[in-house]
C-alpha cells in the first residue's frame, strides 16, 4: 500500500513539473505521463473499492 501511496506522490509531483514546462514536453513524454497516470488511478481505485452498500 505505501508503494502505491508513493508512486502516486511521486507521478503528481511529475505532472506538475509538465504543467510548468507543457511547450517542451515530447509527444512521447506526455503519452508515457498519460499511461503512468491511468495505471495509478486504476489501481488506487481498485484498492479503494466501496464495501457494497457503503456511500459517501
Amino acid at each position: 500500500m505505501a508503494r502505491l501511496h508513493q508512486r502516486g506522490v511521486d507521478l503528481l509531483l511529475n505532472l506538475q513539473t509538465a504543467i510548468e514546462h507543457l511547450d517542451k514536453l515530447t509527444s512521447r513524454e506526455v503519452a508515457d505521463l498519460l499511461k503512468e497516470t491511468e495505471i495509478v488511478l486504476r489501481d488506487l481505485l481498485a484498492r479503494d473499492v466501496p464495501k457494497s452498500g457503503q456511500v459517501d
